[in-house]
C-alpha cells in the first residue's frame, strides 16, 4: 500500500509512513470496490492548449463509470516558457517534455492515494475529484468510442477524453465484454 499524503510505498503492517510520519490507519486502505477497468492520463480536448491540459482517470466498477478529474500541474507549461526564453524552438519542445515528465510523476503519486499498482482501490478519496459518474447499464448509450476519443453526452452536458487508440480498443472491449 501507499501513504495517503507523501505517495510512498509502506508496508502492509506499518504503523507510520517511514518517508513523512504520518500514522497509517488500516481500515482506511483496505480494498473498498472491486475495479473492473482503470486507464490513466486521458485528456480532455480543448480548442487550443499548448501544456498544462487537463488529465482524467477513467475507472469502472461493477456500478459505474467513473470519470476522475486529475490536478492540473504546470512544469511542462514553465519548462516550455523557460525553454522559448532561453533557448528555441527545440530547447521549447525539450523543456514542455522535461516538464510533462514531471506532471506524470505527480499524478502518479496523486493517484497513489486511492489505487494501488495492482488497480485495487485502497481508498475513496478518488470520489472528490469525480467528474462524470455513469450509471454502468447506461454507458453504451451515453458513451461513443471512435479511433482516439470518448465522446458523452446526457443531453445537457457533452464531455470529449482523448487517449490512443489501444486505450479506447481496451475501454471498448471492456464495454463489449462486462457491460453487455
Amino acid at each position: 500500500m501507499y501513504c495517503k499524503k507523501c505517495g510512498n510505498e509502506i508496508k502492509d503492517s506499518a504503523n507510520f509512513c517511514r518517508n513523512c510520519g504520518t500514522k497509517i490507519d488500516v481500515a482506511e486502505y483496505r480494498p473498498l470496490i472491486r475495479v473492473n477497468f482503470y486507464s490513466e492520463d486521458w485528456t480532455r480536448r480543448r480548442v487550443f492548449a499548448i501544456a498544462s491540459m487537463p488529465y482524467y482517470d477513467v475507472m469502472a466498477d461493477e456500478n459505474f463509470i467513473y470519470f476522475i478529474k486529475l490536478p492540473k500541474y504546470d512544469s511542462s507549461l514553465v519548462g516550455l516558457i523557460v525553454g522559448l526564453l532561453l533557448f528555441n524552438i527545440i530547447g521549447a519542445f525539450i523543456g514542455a517534455s522535461i516538464g510533462s515528465s514531471s506532471d506524470a510523476k505527480k499524478r502518479g503519486l496523486y493517484r497513489a492515494a486511492w489505487i494501488d499498482s495492482g488497480n485495487k482501490i485502497i481508498s475513496n478519496d478518488f470520489a472528490k475529484d469525480i467528474q462524470i459518474k455513469i450509471p454502468i447499464n447506461e454507458a453504451r448509450e451515453l458513451l461513443t468510442l471512435k479511433k482516439h476519443q470518448i465522446f458523452f453526452s446526457n443531453g445537457k452536458e457533452k464531455f470529449v477524453l482523448r487517449k490512443n487508440k489501444g486505450e479506447v480498443e481496451r475501454l471498448n472491449n471492456f464495454l463489449q465484454s462486462d457491460v453487455l
